[in-house]
Order: structure tokens, then sequence, then C-alpha cells
């Protein structure tokens, strides 16, 4: 199963910011199917035997992280995360193929495409397991409240509180949300995080939650962050089923 930004060039990923529902694999390209019933042909890397090659070199530090630990671990312990030094990397087709010491001869061509490090780190993406990207408003003033003794249930009296981000994203239209969203992945990228669990949670109606779902779905889609969309619909009891949990709580399962 193909997924659309598996197949899209670096500089097509600009096209974030247009919904998808749906496209198809061609041999000349990839093709895009938007809501708006328009549709576009992007090229795709083509399907070269052992496909493209990338060369990563000058790494001052390279984190493998190996899947298994020493018998015995301390905290400054570097054979923990596989730390090497002064090396290069070798990628052929998505996949890393050769791990070598910088200045020696690994298997590069005129095509391979070449980084150098400049001597910084080179680490793993990293997984945030629990994040909230979609979602409008903000309530940085409650920060200071926090600060000054408030307690949580003063700021919601305040009207701080999560049902402020209720309001503010029941209200943002769907392209809002997404951009929110897809800026708010691109802060995380730019700290190595790559793959998120993604939750919805701020709209509290079976219809607004599925809608914050279609958000995830479409900002995974169209982001280099991988986004694993998650269900938060009773994150909290919303104002108006407050005398309705049950109700409320059924609605959000059968719905």
């Amino acid at each position: 199963v193909w997924r659309v930004k598996d197949l899209l060039p670096a500089d097509a990923l600009a096209l974030g910011g247009r919904r998808l529902s749906g496209a198809e694999l061609h041999d000349d390209g990839v093709e895009l199917h938007f809501i708006d019933g328009k549709r576009q042909l992007v090229p795709h890397p083509s399907a070269e035997p052992g496909g493209a090659k990338l060369l990563i070199k000058n790494i001052g530090q390279l984190l493998t992280l190996p899947s298994e630990l020493p018998a015995s671990v301390g905290p400054s312990d570097e054979a923990a995360v596989g730390l090497r030094r002064d090396v290069q990397v070798l990628c052929e087709g998505g996949r890393i193929v050769d791990v070598a010491a910088n200045g020696d001869a690994v298997g590069v061509d005129r095509k391979t495409e070449v980084i150098d490090a400049g001597g910084r780190l080179v680490t793993p993406g990293l997984v945030d397991p629990h994040t909230h990207p979609v979602f409008a408003g903000e309530r940085s003033r409650e920060f200071g409240l926090k600060a000054a003794g408030a307690s949580y249930l003063e700021i919601h009296k305040a009207g701080g509180g999560i049902f402020s981000t209720v309001a503010a994203t029941r209200a943002a239209s769907f392209d809002d949300l997404q951009s929110r969203c897809c800026d708010n992945l691109t802060a995380l990228l730019r700290f190595v995080v790559t793959t998120v669990e993604g939750k919805s949670g701020y709209a509290l109606s079976a219809d607004g939650e599925l809608r914050l779902l279609e958000v995830l779905r479409c900002a995974d889609g169209c982001h280099p962050v991988d986004v694993v969309p998650t269900l938060l619909g009773a994150h909290a009891i919303p104002k108006e089923s407050k005398d309705h949990r049950e109700d409320y709580i059924g609605s959000i399962i059968e719905g």
C-alpha cells in the first residue's frame, strides 16, 4: 500500500495546504485527487534497481541505537546508544546499507546525492507517543495564572481551561485546523520528531471528533511527519452534556 508522502519528492510536500481525497500510482507519477474535484500528476522518483543513493559524510556523532543493550548500562555509556564517531552513512533505496569511517571507500557513483553533516550529530527520528496537534485558539495566559497559584477550577471559571479550546476548535474551519496542525508537526520536526501519536479531543461531539480525525488523516498524508490518529472523544464532558454524561459517552461510542 503506497501512501502519498512515500511517493512524492521532497519539493512536492508543499501540497500540504490542500485537502486530498485519494491518490493513484501510475508509471509516470502520482495522480492526486483533491476534494475540490481537481487532479494533479506529480512525478515520483524512478524505481531504478537498488533505488537512489544518498551519502551522509563527515558525521561527528552517529547514534545507531542497537536493539540489544549491554548487560550493564551507565548514564554515560556510549554503547547504550550505539554511538560511533567520525563516520559516514550510505543509503540506497531509502535504506541504510553501509556505515564506514570518514574517508573509507563506499559504493557511490556520480548520481549519488551527498550531504555533508559538517561534524554534526545524526540520529534516527524520535517518536512522540502523546501529542495534541489539532486545535484552535491558545491559552498562554494560563501559564501566568498557574504560576501565580491559580487552580484549574479557578482558571476554568475565568473562562480558560479545555472548554475555551473546545469553543475555538469548533468555530475553526477545516482548512484552518489543518494548517495549524501542519505548523505544529513542523515544530515537532525541528526537534527531530518524525512520528507522533496525534489525539483528537477538542470538539467533544461525535461529528466534531470525526472531523478532527480527518484533519489528522490528511496531515499524515501530506506532511513529512508520520501521524497515528487517536480518538480522544471523552477528553471531557461538554457543557451541553454535563447533566447527561452517560448519553454523551454513548454518542461517542456509537458515533
